[in-house]
């Protein structure tokens, strides 16, 4: 496992840093606010075709063995799910691919941009510009909504309002936009960190964590703080143990329903996991129905399920949710016999439950279980190893820094469909291949 850079490395860097990057990248900036705009299908496209500017200008260089077996399993699973199911199933792949996307130009090519233009920039200011504009955006959408929109204390759904850029700021509606902000600012902030170290700007992340903290995406908070458990808690006890503790007491005080929610939800996991009883996971609601349906699927159907799976967007991703019309209004719809029989009668099941029976908790599907399902437990291994093989690549990561966005991924992936919220992934992969990238190396200043 390839090490961070050495502190001799960062220092042979200093006066290269010192002699450039003095403005922030404008440029990056407008992207990354693109990107992050309300218009999440116009985001989407936008992204997908600077992604393949990259490729085509010769920008990015590919992993020979990654990229074309990740070519292999797209061309398999796309035969084999449109021999199954019918030619018209090959809008849910291609809207799966379209989503996936960012994650696939991650394990397919080598974290880096050739552009040489990059050293001329300041990238953490850039950043910090970025993470400063999603701060003010959710604090003047929080503010707005607790004085005039009737919510007056931070508990239970007052978190829904905080999206940053990513929804109209002032504006509310049943929408993705928190979770996608939510986990879009721990991925960039864990980046931000994780490169900059003692350089960071402290306020601003105590801003962050704020924010975050108000927005409750429960379940990423904590991800967040199990996968820093994982990463540094042999390491540095009292600091995760502090860490939880400030966690507990704000939760407590600021949002005690959302505490007491949060210990029956996580009792009833807890419950399921010591009694290694899977009868009992529909205890746990439409997502422990959906998780048994899996495991139903597999022992019916171990071909499909154990090697090709049954084709992207057939199952129950994010692309065969859209497509069932009933998600988002689309003009055509496309349901597969999978989803009919599983997730779709699940999904109405849970519209149907009062609200505080409803969440990401409760979702009948998640990003996990759709992979398995749809590319098959073999498949989903290989682009597993190759997500792995990635992140060990990256320069400036510790060996603590990689567990944790392995463990964090991994976790978020168990309650929503987080692999293909390609706004969010765009944002971190972009800024990954800038920062990892010699001429983004060169902005490493000494923090020692």
């Amino acid at each position: 496992m390839e090490g961070p850079l050495t502190a001799e490395s960062q220092l042979d860097h200093v006066e290269v840093a010192r002699a450039n990057g003095k403005n922030p990248d404008l440029r990056l900036l407008a992207l990354l606010l693109v990107v992050s705009s309300p218009v999440n299908e116009v985001a989407t496209i936008f992204l997908v075709i600077y992604l393949l500017l990259l490729v085509f200008g010769r920008k990015v260089e590919v992993h020979s063995l990654q990229f074309l077996t990740v070519l292999y399993i797209l061309i398999v699973n796309a035969v084999v799910g449109i021999l199954s199911s019918g030619i018209s199933f090959g809008v849910n792949f291609a809207l799966s691919v379209l989503f996936y996307f960012p994650l696939i130009f991650f394990v397919a090519y080598k974290p880096s941009i050739a552009d040489k233009r990059l050293h001329r920039y300041d990238i953490k200011k850039t950043l910090e510009l970025y993470l400063s504009i999603e701060v003010v955006t959710s604090a003047c959408t929080g503010v707005y909504f607790y004085f005039f929109g009737g919510r007056e204390r931070l508990d239970i759904a007052f978190g829904d309002v905080i999206a940053g850029t990513f929804r109209v700021p002032l504006t509310y509606c049943v929408d993705s936009a928190t979770k996608t902000f939510s986990f879009s600012i721990i991925l960039v902030t864990f980046l931000y960190i994780a490169f900059y170290r003692k350089q960071c700007n402290k306020i601003l992340l105590l801003l962050i964590l704020c924010t975050v903290f108000v927005g409750s995406v429960n379940h990423l908070i904590l991800a967040a703080m199990a996968a820093i458990f994982f990463a540094i808690g042999l390491r540095r006890p009292f600091l995760v143990a502090a860490g939880i503790g400030s966690l507990i007491f704000g939760y407590a005080v600021l949002q005690p329903s959302n505490l007491s929610m949060l210990q029956e939800r996580l009792s009833l996991v807890f419950h399921v996991l010591r009694e290694s009883n899977f009868k009992d996971l529909s205890i746990v609601g439409p997502k422990g129905e959906y998780v048994k349906n899996y495991f139903r699927d597999l022992a019916n159907y171990p071909l499909n399920f154990g090697f090709t799976g049954v084709g992207l967007g057939q199952y129950s991703d994010r692309a065969a949710m859209y497509l069932t019309g009933e998600f988002v209004k689309l003009p055509i719809k496309i349901v597969s016999t999978w989803m009919q029989k599983n997730t779709l009668a699940l999904y109405h099941d849970y519209v149907s439950r009062p609200g505080y029976l409803k969440g990401s908790f409760f979702y009948p599907y998640n990003a996990i279980f759709s992979l398995l399902a749809e590319l098959g437990l073999l498949f989903s291994f290989f682009i597993g190893v190759f997500f792995i093989r990635s992140v060990n690549k990256i320069k400036f990561f510790s060996k603590a820094g990689k567990i944790f966005i392995v463990v964090f991924t991994i976790l978020a992936g168990f309650v929503d469909h987080y692999y293909q919220y390609s706004q969010a992934w765009f944002l971190f992969v972009l800024v990954l291949f800038v920062l990892n990238s010699e001429n983004g190396i060169h902005n490493i200043e000494e923090n020692l």
